[in-house]
C-alpha cells in the first residue's frame, strides 16, 4: 500500500529528534511491507518563501500536497499534528483519490485545550483518529465518519537499543529528563517547579545518583546524547506535567521502558491495567515516590528483574511495527490480526434516535 506521512519530522532540528513518534510510526509502516512518502509538513511551510517563515508557508505547503497526491496517489494519507494543512485541503484530495483513507493520530496531552482544539480542526474530513489517551474522553472527536481509538506510544528497537536491565557498568541511578524546566509537574496534589521537585529528590536521596537533564542549571539531552543518557541509568522517571488522563504518558515513558531500565510511573493514570506490577513500578504520593527509588537502589536484583520484564512487555506488544498495523486495521476496517494488549474501543458518532 502506497502511505502519504504528513507530520513534522523536525528537518529544521537536525537529527536532535531523530527517536520520536514520527520516525517510529514511519518504520513501523515501512517494515510493515508498505511504500511511504514522508511530507515534512512544517519544514515545507518554512522553505517555501524568501521569509522562511511557516506563517506564510501556508497556501504552498497546500498546494504541494495536493501535487504530491497527483504523483504519488496514496491508499493511506496518516496525520500527525499537521498544523499546516486545511481542511479544505483534505476535501479537494478526496475529490481526486475517492478511495483515499485518511488517519490522523496524536500524542499530546488532552488537558491541553489547543491540542483538543487541534484535533477537532480536521475531525470532519478524518476516517480515523488515534490519541495516546484511552477512555470516553475520546467519545468528543468522533464526528462524521472519524472513528476514534486508543494508541499507545510505541518502541522502537532500532531507536530504543539498550538493555540496561542486563549492564553491570551503569554511572547513574535514576534519569529524568524534561525538555524544559518552565513547565511545572504536579506531585503531592500541587503544580510544582520541576526543579524543586528535583532538589527534594536529592535532599531525600543522598544515596542515589541522579541525572537530570533540562532542569537545575543542567542542558537537556537530545540526538545521540539522549540515547547515551538513557544507555547510562537503572531507573527513570516517568512523571507527566499533570496527573489522571487515563493511560496518558509522555512517549518518554516508552523511551525508559524500551531502554530496560526500571521504569516508575505514577498510579493514578491507569496503566496497571496494561503492566503487572513485575513490569512496570507504580508510586502514589512524593513520599511513596522516594521510598520507591530507594528501595530499587538497595534491592539491584529486583530492579533488574522487573525492568527486563517491562521491557519484554514493551517491544512484544507495543512495538511500531503493532501499533501501525493497529492502525491500519481500525481504518480500513479488517479483522484484528493479534489480540492487542490495549483497550481497543472504537468511537463512533452517537446516533440521535
Amino acid at each position: 500500500m502506497r502511505i502519504l506521512h504528513v507530520t513534522n519530522f523536525n528537518l529544521k532540528k537536525a537529527g536532535n529528534v531523530f527517536y520520536d513518534v514520527p520516525r517510529k510510526l514511519n518504520n513501523g509502516f515501512i517494515r510493515n511491507g508498505h511504500a511511504v512518502f514522508e511530507f515534512s509538513d512544517r519544514d515545507i511551510a518554512r522553505t517555501a518563501t524568501i521569509f522562511g517563515s511557516r506563517k506564510f508557508g501556508h497556501l504552498p505547503c497546500n498546494n504541494h500536497l495536493i501535487e504530491i497526491c497527483t504523483n504519488f496517489r496514496p491508499e493511506l494519507i496518516v496525520l500527525g499534528h499537521a498544523d499546516m494543512i486545511w481542511p479544505v485541503t483534505l476535501r479537494r484530495i478526496r475529490e481526486m483519490l475517492v478511495d483515499v483513507k485518511i488517519i490522523q493520530w496524536n500524542v499530546d496531552a488532552l488537558f491541553n485545550v489547543d491540542n483538543i482544539d487541534r484535533m477537532m480542526s480536521k475531525a470532519e474530513e478524518i476516517d480515523a483518529t488515534f490519541v495516546t489517551t484511552a477512555g470516553d474522553v475520546l467519545q468528543q472527536f468522533a464526528v462524521g465518519r472519524n472513528i476514534v481509538s486508543y494508541m499507545p506510544n510505541p518502541v522502537d528497537a532500532s531507536l530504543e537499543i539498550h538493555r540496561n536491565f542486563a549492564r553491570d557498568d551503569l554511572e547513574n541511578d535514576l534519569v529524568y529528563c524534561v525538555g524544559s524546566s518552565a513547565a511545572g509537574r504536579v506531585y503531592d496534589g500541587i503544580n510544582a517547579d520541576v526543579n524543586e521537585m528535583g532538589r527534594r529528590l536529592i535532599e531525600a536521596l543522598p544515596q542515589v545518583k541522579f541525572d537530570f537533564r533540562g532542569m537545575l542549571a543542567q542542558p537537556g539531552a537530545w540526538g545521540a546524547v539522549f540515547q547515551d543518557v538513557m544507555g547510562n541509568a537503572r531507573m527513570g522517571l516517568n512523571l507527566n506535567r499533570q496527573k489522571g488522563d487515563y493511560l496518558y504518558a509522555s512517549d518518554r515513558m516508552a523511551q525508559i521502558m524500551g531502554n530496560g531500565l526500571l521504569t516508575l510511573t505514577d498510579d493514578e493514570a491507569g496503566f496497571e491495567d496494561i503492566y503487572r506490577a513485575d513490569e512496570l513500578v507504580f508510586y502514589g504520593d512524593f513520599a511513596d515516590l522516594i521510598e520507591k527509588i530507594r528501595f530499587f537502589k538497595e534491592h539491584d536484583g529486583e530492579r533488574r528483574r522487573i525492568a527486563e520484564a517491562g521491557w519484554r512487555k514493551a517491544h512484544g506488544e507495543y512495538s511500531e511495527t503493532i501499533v501501525t498495523q493497529y492502525m491500519i486495521e481500525v481504518a480500513f476496517g479488517l479483522e484484528k490480526s493479534r489480540d492487542y494488549a490495549w483497550p481497543t474501543k472504537i468511537y463512533r458518532e452517537v446516533q440521535d434516535k
